[in-house]
């Protein structure tokens, strides 16, 4: 629970300031390190460019509790006249050994565009669960793939993925 807090504090103060880095006019940075009132330490730092021709930031950040509870996470983001994208994730750490993670990234473009997510998790008992899903399609040609991979410790890695061609027809993934 005490984890879930500490997330929740960090991704509340990671989206209150990437507004402000992203509104900078040339090049920002900062960084901070204090203690919490969880009686532990957070930290987290960013920099942001914008110029004539787009900008981009990246920030990271983390949060602990003294009691071997932690989160941490980082964030980017960029635009340029030939696209955009941006990637997050999210990493937790309970006192307990369990561990989760949660990452996206996303990008689009004249030719295309693509869609990756995916989480982990970690406990002492049951061992690893991960997985991922990815979906791509381009624009010139509305072709497209979608893939989803897992694991587990009971059944190791499966994956499956479907594409299509321009006609929206499925075709063989290669």
């Amino acid at each position: 629970m005490k984890t879930t807090m500490i997330a929740a504090g960090f991704l509340s103060a990671g989206l209150l300031l990437q507004p402000v880095l992203v509104q900078a006019e040339g090049f920002a940075s900062g960084r901070f390190v204090r203690e919490n009132a969880a009686g532990g330490v957070s930290g987290g730092s960013g920099r942001a460019i914008r110029g004539p021709a787009g900008g981009g930031y990246r920030s990271r950040g983390y949060a602990t509790d003294g009691q071997g509870n932690a989160a941490g996470g980082s964030s980017a983001a960029y635009r340029t006249p030939y696209g955009a994208g941006a990637r997050a994730g999210i990493t937790t750490h309970s006192s307990d050994g369990t561990t989760t993670h949660q990452s996206g990234a996303a990008a689009s473009g004249a030719r295309g565009q693509f869609d990756s997510r995916g989480s982990s998790s970690y406990n002492p008992e049951t061992g690893l669960d991960a997985s991922r899903s990815t979906d791509v399609s381009s624009h010139n040609s509305a072709a497209s793939y979608s893939g989803d991979t897992s694991y587990t410790k009971s059944e190791g890695v499966t994956h499956s993925s479907s594409c299509t061609n321009a006609a929206g027809d499925p075709v063989e993934c290669r």
